[in-house]
């Protein structure tokens, strides 16, 4: 690591924290709900990309196939989630948001809007323009890398 990049590290590490800390990111009960930020994006995920597998989960997510199929088998037995065999191909399982699930996943929603609008509500029209902007840039300057360092 090079000593001209300390600062730089620093200020990011301390942005993450801020930030993770600001949403609660760490919560076990992410947004209030029973849920953890991980199965929350899981969730999320599935309910986004129609016809989901678990490797393409996996793949969205970076996160292990064995802990997907841990959420997954929790989901299940909570009635959120189906898994059906795939038609193309017969290893695959194709996830699917049950209509239970369906109002779990817009209530969470729901929540995380608040919880932003909350956040931001009472900021000038200038700074919800700057701040959006600045998470925008961020976006495009680290999709540039070549690595993902998930």
């Amino acid at each position: 690591m090079e000593n001209l990049m300390e600062k730089e590290i620093a200020a990011i590490r301390h942005f993450n924290r801020y930030y993770t800390n600001l949403l609660g990111i760490l919560d076990q009960h992410f947004l209030k709900s029973p849920y953890s930020l991980s199965e929350i994006r899981v969730l999320y995920e599935i309910n986004k990309y129609k016809k989901c597998t678990i490797k393409k989960l996996s793949e969205i997510l970076t996160m292990d196939e064995g802990y997907l199929s841990r959420i997954i088998k929790k989901f299940q037995k909570e009635g959120i989630l189906e898994k059906a065999r795939s038609e193309t191909d017969g290893r695959s399982y194709i996830l699917s948001i049950t209509r239970d699930g369906q109002k779990t996943v817009d209530e969470i929603n729901r929540r995380s809007d608040e919880q932003i609008y909350e956040l931001i509500k009472n900021l000038s029209k200038a700074e919800k323009t700057k701040l959006t902007k600045n998470m925008e840039s961020i976006i495009t300057i680290l999709s540039k890398l070549p690595i993902n360092i998930n």
